[in-house]
């Protein structure tokens, strides 16, 4: 499987990068898309990667905000992607999903993808948690474009997030 990552990385990277071909996107073009989506008329969220990724030296960085224009980066600087996201599954009896999370000070960000009522129904976005604050959850807008797959973000060596999650 890890030497097949950097190819199907960079067929992703290519398919994305097509016309119309999904959602609009904060990454460059010299990088993959992890994950991305628009969350309303005006802002997209988007998580980027590296275009060939070699073993476990792989970088993500999460961008929210206006295309072109992020208001907010995480990480600000390039670091190895297991320093600072962890993974988890979501398990429903009709569907599941994965998440990738992380912690920007005191806030927790969550971009998940999970299928629902035996593969009808699809949910993505980014849950925002504060401490003594209601969850928010932002959704995406179809089309979703994404990458977040359990075993591949295992091998990419991020953790198992092991704080309760829940899409709310």
């Amino acid at each position: 499987m890890r030497t097949l990552l950097p190819a199907l990385l960079l067929l992703w990277s290519f398919a994305i990068g097509a016309e119309d071909a999904g959602p609009p996107s904060h990454c460059t073009a010299l990088e993959t898309v992890i994950f991305s989506c628009r969350t309303s008329a005006t802002k997209v969220l988007s998580l980027c990667g590296p275009a060939v990724a070699i073993g476990n030296d792989v970088t993500f960085q999460y961008r929210f905000g206006p295309l072109g224009k992020p208001e907010f980066i995480y990480p600000a600087t390039i670091v190895p992607a297991s320093s600072v996201f962890q993974r988890g599954q979501l398990m429903y009896s009709g569907g599941g999903g994965v998440f990738v999370s992380f912690l920007s000070g005191p806030v927790r960000y969550v971009v998940f993808s999970r299928v629902l009522d035996q593969g009808r129904e699809e949910d993505a976005g980014v849950v925002v948690e504060r401490a003594e604050h209601d969850p928010i959850k932002i959704s995406c807008s179809k089309p979703v474009a994404s990458m977040l797959e359990p075993s591949w973000l295992q091998e990419l060596g991020l953790s198992e997030d092991a704080a309760f999650f829940d899409v709310p």
